[in-house]
């Protein structure tokens, strides 16, 4: 490896961060700084100009002011990843919702048919952290952000592009950007690559338009396809030049919303691209009941109050998706910290759903989700300002009725009052189980 003899520095020292740096000092790199904005114990990036290369962490943004003018080269982890890498077995998935859930379902896939696989990225372990535990015959799923794929000039062999809607636009700057990012989960596949795509959105079909037909393998929930895995009636089928076969049923998904077939369509998509035997893969989508903080059922009672959390919503389109699975009475909890992004549609969604019989409307979005129902001509007597979570149940006490659904489903992101939107999930399960014992 080259880089071993080259003056090497780490922007950034999380998780990631750390994760290389530890993976580096065992390959013996020479010249090995780490750079930190936040934290005192290391330079800040203004002391990088000794440097011949530069890691960005996904924190960082490639058009960072004080790497303009860097006259290195500035690669990310995930690319010195996929260079180093000895399997060819790598299945990438990016999009803006679904990555986790698409991602361990494609692992566990793997698992059922007794092959050694990696879940590495945002909801696994850290690429550097399993890099030398990975042989020639094993799988690695990577569940890839926009930001680890920003300036990526490595792509995966098989990868899989979701559904992409506006997020991150604080830090990307324009949705165009964004998208950009995303696209080089494919756009620098050797020969043979193959990329499965959500068919039923026409950003990315725009995204894919382009490529070789042989290359491309598209999923659907509102068509019949030609090739690739889609749903027909009740059942999910894979198709191919050989034939199709039919590998579940709708109702042996445990998993709610039609959002979550296409992650499923998905993820048998890629297991078959690598020869996962259709028994395997059905019996993991049997078995698979979601992710924590995903529109995970928290608690029941005895007079059928539902309580759920779907704290990783935190996207307007994320929220869309959950709203519209509940069909009994519900309570939406929603709202967070700034991503600049649109909350048109969903204002005009939970104006026009006849279920809704509250919003609690929380964080620093809070307001703009409440003018954007207002302005789609929703009631505002639906509509409540509760600030955050111990006011919110404050006001659940005198309003919950037996049948009722409670969600709390943000659309936001969390730094407002949380750490991340793994936090605000766990403090929501603390607080509706803190709840139901006052009720007692």
């Amino acid at each position: 490896m080259k880089l071993l003899t080259k003056k090497i520095g780490i922007l950034g020292h999380g998780k990631e961060g750390k994760s290389l740096s530890k993976f580096l000092e065992s390959r013996r790199v020479r010249d090995l700084k780490v750079f930190d904005e936040k934290l005192e114990d290391f330079p800040n990036f203004t002391e990088i100009d000794d440097r011949e290369v530069l890691f960005r962490s996904p924190g960082v943004s490639p058009h960072h002011e004080d790497l303009q003018n860097f006259r290195g080269k500035v690669i990310s982890g995930t690319e010195l990843f996929l260079q180093l890498c000895p399997t060819k077995k790598i299945i990438g998935v990016t999009g803006t919702k679904g990555k986790g859930t698409t991602s361990t379902l494609i692992t566990r896939m793997f698992e059922e048919a007794n092959d050694t696989v990696f879940l590495l990225g945002n909801i696994g372990n850290p690429f550097f952290d399993e890099l030398p535990n990975v042989r020639t015959r094993d799988v690695v799923i990577m569940e890839l952000s926009s930001f680890q794929l920003w300036d990526c000039e490595q792509s995966p062999q098989i990868s899989v592009l979701l559904r992409i809607t506006p997020d991150h636009l604080e830090k990307h700057g324009s949705f165009d950007e964004y998208v950009e990012a995303k696209k080089n989960i494919f756009l620098h596949q050797k020969s043979g690559g193959k990329v499965i795509y959500c068919a039923d959105c026409p950003i990315v079909s725009e995204l894919v338009q382009d490529l070789p037909e042989e290359t491309t393998i598209p999923i659907s929930t509102k068509k019949e396809l030609k090739k690739g895995a889609f749903l027909r009636n009740d059942e999910l089928i894979w198709k191919t030049d050989e034939g199709e076969e039919v590998i579940v049923t709708r109702e042996e998904v445990k998993l709610r919303g039609d959002y979550n077939i296409e992650n499923i369509l998905a993820a048998i998509a890629a297991a078959k691209l690598i020869n996962v035997r259709s028994g395997p893969i059905a019996t993991a989508i049997h078995k698979f009941a979601g992710l924590p903080f995903r529109l995970q059922l928290v608690a029941a009672t005895i007079d059928n109050i539902k309580f759920w959390n779907d704290s990783c919503a935190t996207v307007p389109g994320a929220t869309i998706a959950g709203i519209s699975t509940f069909t009994d009475p519900l309570i939406l909890i929603t709202g967070g910290s700034v991503k600049n992004v649109d909350y048109t549609e969903l204002g005009t969604t939970i104006a026009q759903n006849k279920n809704l019989k509250k919003v609690l409307l929380i964080g620093k979005t809070g307001s703009l989700i409440k003018k954007a129902i207002e302005k789609a001509g929703g009631d505002k007597k639906l509509l409540l300002d509760t600030k955050d979570f111990a006011t919110t149940f404050e006001v659940l006490k005198d309003i919950v009725q037996p049948g009722d659904n409670i969600l709390l489903s943000p659309a936001s992101a969390s730094f407002d009052q949380f750490e991340n939107e793994f936090d605000r999930g766990e403090k929501w399960n603390i607080a509706v189980n803190e709840f139901l014992r006052s009720r007692k």
